[in-house]
């Protein structure tokens, strides 16, 4: 890690009430708190995704209002949604990846412009 480049941290947990999405900022002192959004989640029952485009639409406002807090893209975030029963993956659509009780790394291009939901 060089002083050139901060190395940021986000989350994203994905609710059936709200989605969160909290920025921090790691150095040599810890964590930094650099910025949060909030939106209300749509698309989602019980911590299943319904509805793919009320889902995206609800993580794209939550990561667009953390972004403008934090001043910076997010390029990286560690995607969380809970509740999803385990055989929720056989039913995602094509492309899409269900993460249960717990997080995965996901790309900036898996955030960005989240007109597809991918989670690597």
């Amino acid at each position: 890690m060089t002083s050139h480049e901060p190395n940021f941290i986000t989350a994203i947990d994905v609710g059936s009430a709200k989605t969160a999405v909290l920025v921090a900022e790691r150095s040599e002192h810890g964590l930094r708190y650099r910025g949060h959004g909030i939106s209300e989640s749509r698309g989602l029952r019980k911590g299943v995704i319904t509805e793919l485009d009320k889902a995206v639409g609800s993580i794209q406002k939550a990561v667009e209002h953390a972004e403008d807090v934090a001043g910076i893209p997010i390029e990286h975030a560690l995607i969380g949604i809970a509740g999803a029963p385990q055989d929720a993956r056989a039913g995602a659509p094509r492309g899409v990846r269900v993460v249960t009780a717990g997080a995965a790394p996901a790309a900036a291009t898996n955030v960005r412009p989240l007109n597809h939901v991918r989670m690597a």
